[in-house]
């Protein structure tokens, strides 16, 4: 159905590019005759050709040229619905051929589509989907007919004699159609019995495949589920593993420790230069390093406080220092472990992945089973005698059920037959 371009070509109207307005009309002879063959379902004509006298087409069909006149088409918003007419050329007798074979032509469905020159296949700019929405009416009544001219009288689709709107009643535990016939539409396996049962057993071996191949998928999928589901799992911890290893490897790379206060020797060090970085004292026997001089050191001797001076000499206290190292380990021994997190969680993944693909596998497999099995009893054409339909939606909804993709089909004649569940 092409999309309502109706503010687009009325704008192109008004504007300075006017354009011609041509009525293409569609006659459906199926509404009167269900068994019309397909080659002779349409009727296609126009009034109109285009300047070189070529045909008219529009979306890949042409129209015959006719010459027709068309008057009351003009909608009302109150009192009675339009009762058009149309006037139509019957030199060569063709619609007198139309009359004579469908009776008068009376309920057959007449489609106006009105569509700008230059969308026509012709036109300047060939659009298919360019057009007014469609007018749907029907021909009522058939008021004259001679050899030049045939005339019909058209009404709406809730106009037609001894037609109601809502035009398919619905009866309680009441469903107009025949299964499996015109109107159910419904041509696949069979799946249940009258009371929604779902068949098991056949004694058909085609019928036999298709049900043990259905049966086989739902038990197949919920493996795949959930086998895709541990494996989403499995990734997921795989990648927080590595998260946590790398955020403690860089917690190792980026160590440092502290230095800590250990204690103050009461006794004075004599320093003749008090802003020397470090200073032998053959008294101590060790290296006295000011603060901040070594770090990387395990100990340390820092100045203290001011004493006293005496002669060239300052006194100071001596303190000692200790790098503390003792958080390093600690990180190093996190980092280990979760590289062991890490790896278990790799080898869990791989696992998870080969069990996910057997279980895909098979799933797929029990997919192509069932599609093999209804292709093989398609070509049969078989049946089975518990394969009733139980004339309720709930039976419907059986039928129209992709057990592939689990998805409910849309019923081909709009629902509710029988008004139960």
């Amino acid at each position: 159905m092409a999309d309502d371009r109706t503010f687009e070509d009325n704008a192109d109207l008004q504007g300075l590019q006017g354009d011609a307005i041509i009525d293409l009309w569609i006659l459906d002879l199926q509404p009167i005759d269900p068994a019309v063959p397909p080659a002779e379902r349409y009727v296609y004509f126009v009034n109109w050709v285009v300047a070189d006298g070529q045909p008219v087409e529009y979306a890949g069909i042409v129209y015959t040229a006719i010459p027709y006149k068309a008057a009351g088409f003009t909608y009302q918003t109150e009192g009675v619905p339009p009762s058009p007419s149309l006037t139509i050329s019957n030199i060569g007798l063709e619609f007198t051929g139309l009359v004579n074979e469908w009776n008068d032509l009376i309920g057959a469905r007449l489609t106006r589509r009105r569509v700008l020159a230059r969308y026509l296949d012709s036109g300047s700019s060939p659009d298919p989907n360019a057009h007014w929405p469609d007018e749907t009416w029907y021909i009522q009544q058939k008021e004259t007919e001679g050899k030049l001219l045939v005339t019909f009288k058209l009404s709406t689709a809730f106009d037609l004699d001894g037609v109601l709107l809502p035009r398919r009643r619905a009866l309680r535990y009441t469903c107009p159609w025949v299964y499996r016939g015109e109107g159910c539409d419904y041509s696949g396996p069979p799946v249940a019995d009258i009371n929604d049962n779902p068949l098991t057993t056949s004694a058909d071996p085609l019928v036999q495949a298709v049900l043990t191949t259905r049966d086989a998928i739902p038990p197949a999928r919920a493996d795949y589920q959930a086998a895709s589901s541990a494996y989403g799992t499995a990734q997921a911890n795989t990648a927080n593993a590595l998260s946590d290893y790398n955020y403690w490897v860089a917690q190792v790379n980026s160590f440092t420790g502290t230095w800590v206060y250990a204690e103050t020797d009461y006794h004075l060090l004599p320093i003749s230069d008090p802003s020397a970085t470090y200073w032998m004292e053959t008294a101590f026997g060790t290296v006295v390093y000011w603060h901040g001089a070594s770090v990387g050191a395990s100990n340390e001797h820092r100045k203290g406080k001011y004493r006293t001076t005496e002669g060239s000499r300052s006194y100071y206290e001596v303190q000692r220092w200790f790098y503390n190292t003792s958080g390093y380990a600690t990180l190093v021994a996190n980092r280990d472990a979760a590289l062991v997190t890490y790896n278990n969680a790799v080898a869990a993944e791989a696992a998870a992945k080969a069990v996910y693909d057997t279980e895909k596998a098979d799933y797929d497999t029990a997919i192509n089973n069932y599609n093999t099995a209804v292709t093989n009893w398609q070509a049969a054409g078989t049946q089975d005698a518990n394969d009733v339909c139980g004339k309720r939606l709930a039976s419907c909804r059986l039928r129209f059920f992709d057990p592939v993709s689990l998805v409910y089909e849309d019923l081909p004649y709009g629902g509710f037959p029988g008004l139960t569940i």
